[in-house]
């Protein structure tokens, strides 16, 4: 006997869900095979003793019961009616036909069978995604982005990123690119050791390997030409090499500066010998040449040493053992009476090139001399003027007398505001809108100057540095920057500091190197005797120069 098959409310919702493939159904039991359909299945349908169907519907000949019309016997999820039929809950399972080439999906659940004998099969069914309410088999790739896919491990309902680390520590990042997963090769940076060489391992990652039996040279640890022995390179300390500004046998010191390298107290005949951090000098006490520290008063020099101006320069002291033994004030007959090498008018004094040489109550840094070599002194000041007051006896401007000044010096290039000023080595020794330059030269060369090499004889002549308003104000550009005037600079100074090259840098003179800027250093130079001084005191002379220390590039 043929039965109507029932089909359920929840059973199309099952199938509704899941469009991709075909689901199980089932059956009804041996109690409802004769179960009338419902209200809504056009008439009621029951069992007949006699085999006929009461109702609207004729049983056949065979006994068979026809299906309704309006109740179609097969229907699938999309309509169809090759479907295999769906049936209440809880019915017993039937196989669904199926074909090699149509997934077999399990309704509601995205469970993913086999198709087996025409049959699916849900023995060994595989998990998918269902997602956006459609079903996705495990690996699938999401339209539009392949490197987005079904993995219901890591998710049921969503898309995740292909996975792509491939556990290898030299390779990465590992990225996704259109579907495919991509492990760039990592490089592994150098450490800058000579003797280690960058290695990879897919377990750690990257590393140093020392290398062996490689000539190396590696100044971190001062070898300038050794062997690569467990990682190190290993070879004898370098020998220094004066003058090349380059700390060779890395003992913390620039060469030139360490006592291994200096050329310091050493003979010499020309200041070139005593390149670059000393002068050439003559010894009272040794009656000779040597190379000596530079200085700009005996606080510049090591104990038991007095600092001597230099004949033949403007600003340049240089460091000696003490001649004499008396000390300042005392009556002298000749410079080495005295412990400063000094003697001025019968009375012994100390050198200086700046105000704070003297340091005694009241003394001040005066120029001093004779027509060979100016030699300022600090001296008593008496009744004269001090530093920055008129220097204008009569109080009119007309007639400043340097005379009345303590220091011998009187700033008059402005008729008007004339005042007495500081001797000076650098701008730092001035005031503000004053420049250190060239105010006097001696009228003769001295017996001791020295030449400055034997390419470079001079003569020299003897100076003084001091401090003096400019007509032009000074300017902003600081040292080390390019000008084409005096008035470009801050220091008042625009000079030519590079041989065989016309052009000017903005500078300053200097005694010591922390005087100039970062980039230059304090050297000796010549210098002729033109200062804006000198020419408006009618006593400026090009065929005349003096020694000077500036800054300049190493």
């Amino acid at each position: 006997m043929r039965h109507l098959a029932t089909l359920t409310l929840a059973g199309v919702l099952a199938l509704a869900g899941c469009s991709e493939g075909l689901t199980t159904f089932s059956l009804p039991d041996a109690a409802d095979r004769e179960t009338a359909v419902g209200d809504g299945a056009g008439g009621d349908v029951t069992s007949a003793p006699d085999g006929d169907v009461d109702g609207d519907v004729e049983a056949p000949p065979d006994g068979e019961v026809d299906a309704a019309p309006d109740a179609p016997t097969d229907l699938d999820a999309a309509g169809d009616a090759d479907a295999p039929d769906v049936v209440p809950d809880g019915a017993p399972d039937v196989a669904i036909p199926c074909s090699d080439d149509a997934p077999c999906v399990e309704a509601g659940t995205c469970r993913y069978g086999t198709c087996v004998a025409g049959a699916c099969s849900f023995a060994a069914a595989v998990p998918g995604c269902l997602i956006d309410a459609t079903c996705h088999p495990a690996g699938a790739e999401k339209p539009g982005d392949a490197c987005q896919l079904c993995d219901p491990e890591r998710s049921a309902d969503a898309w995740v990123p292909m996975a792509c680390d491939d556990d290898d520590a030299c390779t990465g990042p590992d990225t996704c690119v259109e579907g495919t997963c991509e492990h760039p090769v990592l490089q592994c940076p150098e450490d800058g050791n000579p003797c280690t060489a960058a290695t990879c391992d897919s377990a750690s990652g990257c590393a140093q390997a020392p290398t062996a039996a490689v000539p190396c040279a590696d100044p971190t640890v001062c070898v300038a030409s050794g062997v690569c022995t467990d990682g190190v390179c290993v070879g004898p300390t370098p020998v220094e090499k004066c003058g090349d500004g380059v700390d060779n046998d890395c003992d913390g010191v620039t060469d030139g500066v360490p006592p291994d390298c200096s050329k310091l107290g050493q003979p010499c005949s020309f200041h070139a010998d005593c390149n670059p951090e000393g002068v050439c000098a003559h010894h009272g006490l040794a009656d000779k040449k040597l190379c000596s520290a530079p200085c700009a008063g005996a606080d510049d020099c090591a104990e038991g040493e007095i600092c001597t101006k230099l004949a033949g320069s403007a600003q340049i002291g240089y460091c000696e053992p003490a001649v004499g033994s008396k000390p300042d004030g005392q009556s002298c007959a000749s410079s080495f009476d005295c412990a400063s090498r000094s003697c001025i008018a019968g009375v012994c004094r100390s050198s200086c090139l700046h105000q704070d040489v003297c340091t005694s109550a009241g003394q001040s840094c005066a120029l001093a001399g004779s027509a060979q070599h100016i030699a300022p002194v600090c001296r008593p000041p008496g009744s004269l003027t001090p530093v920055g007051q008129s220097c204008d006896p009569f109080g009119l401007g007309i007639a400043p007398d340097p005379a009345t000044c303590s220091t011998g010096f009187c700033d008059e290039l402005y008729d008007l505001d004339t005042r007495c000023s500081n001797l000076c080595r650098t701008r730092d020794d001035c005031g503000a809108g004053q420049k250190c330059d060239l105010v006097a030269v001696s009228q003769q060369t001295s017996t001791a100057t020295t030449a400055f090499s034997a390419a470079v004889q001079g003569p020299f002549y003897s100076g003084a540095f001091a401090c003096y308003t400019p007509k032009v104000p000074l300017g902003t550009r600081p040292d080390a920057d390019v000008c084409t005037g005096d008035g470009d600079c801050a220091s008042g100074h625009c000079i030519a500091l590079v041989p065989d090259d016309a052009t000017r840098y903005c500078t300053r003179f200097c005694t010591t190197d922390d005087q100039c800027a970062p980039s230059m250093i304090c050297r000796m130079d010549s210098l002729l005797a033109i200062s804006e001084w000198l020419t408006a005191n009618g006593t400026a002379d090009a065929s005349k120069a003096t020694l000077v220390r500036v800054c300049r590039f190493p």
